[in-house]
């Protein structure tokens, strides 16, 4: 019998962070902005790339390819969102 659902994407042990954010109207309006018009099935790797450029630059690591995915995200959200 075929196994139903997602497949599995990966091999070995997966943990599982929840974060929960408040963002707050005026303050927060570009992020808003860019969750409203982000479907939620790719919130996860927005965040998570989000996350992995703080990381390196607060290392001060050196800049890598990511930077040109970087900004074309920013482009992306900036276009999305009109709000920067």
């Amino acid at each position: 019998m075929t196994q139903r659902g997602r497949p599995r994407s990966r091999e070995g042990s997966v943990q599982v962070i929840q974060v929960k954010l408040r963002l707050y109207a005026d303050a927060d309006d570009d992020l808003l902005a860019f969750f409203a018009h982000t479907p939620p099935r790719l919130r996860a790797a927005m965040v998570k790339q989000a996350l992995r450029f703080g990381v390196h630059r607060s290392e001060g690591g050196p800049p890598s390819q990511d930077d040109e995915l970087l900004g074309a995200l920013d482009a992306l959200v900036d276009g999305i969102t009109g709000v920067r």
